[in-house]
């Protein structure tokens, strides 16, 4: 690529894009399905690297090939995929061994009760501030770090860890209602 061509790609050119996309998609995709195994989620990385390759086209130096770096772009779009999956499976395995789910509800009769349905958990949630609520998606649902939680709404590391521990006051006590 030289570096009118760099340039242009830095500028958002359609024409020059669309020209890469189309030159490059066949190498992107073959190394793709080496990545996934699978030939859906290999498209769909590659679209996901071109898309950040649009939204990050200013951070393309030209120095080295276009190809080197997209295929840099589309490792990251990987990883990317790769730790949210993870994070989705440890929240669900931690959701499995939650022990609102685990242990049977005392009522306040003193008698044992049902387990939590999921219907109940969407009700206690409704019933949190929208502050919890937030936090509990972002944290609970999400599996976001407090520190990613804290960015997001734009609040303190120490509120996010009060308001989780308020909001999970609250849902257990409804929960036992």
């Amino acid at each position: 690529m030289t570096p009118e061509d760099a340039a242009r790609f830095r500028e958002g050119t359609d024409e020059l894009f669309a020209a890469l996309v189309t030159l490059h998609s066949p190498r992107l995709l073959s190394v793709a399905l080496r990545l996934t195994g699978d030939r859906a989620a290999a498209h769909d990385l590659v679209h996901n690297a071109w898309v950040q390759a649009f939204y990050r086209r200013a951070q393309f130096a030209g120095a080295g090939s276009f190809l080197g770096w997209m295929l840099t772009v589309m490792r990251s779009c990987y990883l990317d995929l790769s730790r949210a999956g993870a994070r989705r499976r440890a929240r669900d395995d931690a959701f499995a061994r939650d022990p609102l789910r685990d242990d049977r509800v005392v009522h306040a009769e003193g008698g044992a009760g049902e387990l939590p349905t999921d219907e109940g958990l969407l009700a206690a949630i409704a019933e949190l501030t929208d502050r919890q609520r937030d936090v509990i998606t972002l944290r609970v649902i999400d599996g976001r770090s407090i520190a990613e939680t804290a960015e997001q709404l734009g609040i303190a590391a120490g509120t996010v860890k009060a308001t989780q521990s308020q909001a999970l006051g609250r849902m257990r006590s409804l929960l036992r209602k």
